[in-house]
């Protein structure tokens, strides 16, 4: 919850998949959404109707029209996951943030929502 809290501290979108019984957590930072208001991403990838959220990011493609299904690839898939992806710079930002607030957490500091 830590992470989450630091990602909506910093208005970062996230997905959250957890999965055996709780066991494991991914969190997976989105940018599809602020990338589709800024409008980068092609009418290409828009067409397709998949908003990559934990399932698509985590592996399970749902392609919503047929001739997006017959026609998927793993370039397409890239391309796709590419614009909810953060840039390089930005994950080591967020990476650092994380475990910045994880040294602090386990100090003993008090984390406020």
């Amino acid at each position: 919850s830590m992470a989450c809290n630091v990602l909506e501290r910093q208005n970062i979108p996230y997905n959250l998949l957890i999965v055996d019984c709780g066991a494991r957590v991914f969190l997976f930072p989105n940018k599809f959404d602020e990338n589709k208001q800024k409008k980068v991403i092609p009418e290409d990838v828009l067409d397709t109707q998949v908003n990559p959220a934990c399932f698509e990011i985590g592996g399970h493609m749902v392609m919503k029209r047929e001739e997006d299904y017959k026609h998927v690839s793993e370039g397409k898939i890239f391309e796709l996951l590419s614009y909810a992806s953060l840039s390089e710079e930005e994950f080591a930002k967020v990476e650092q943030d994380l475990f910045s607030a994880a040294a602090e957490n386990d100090s003993g500091v008090v984390e406020s929502n």
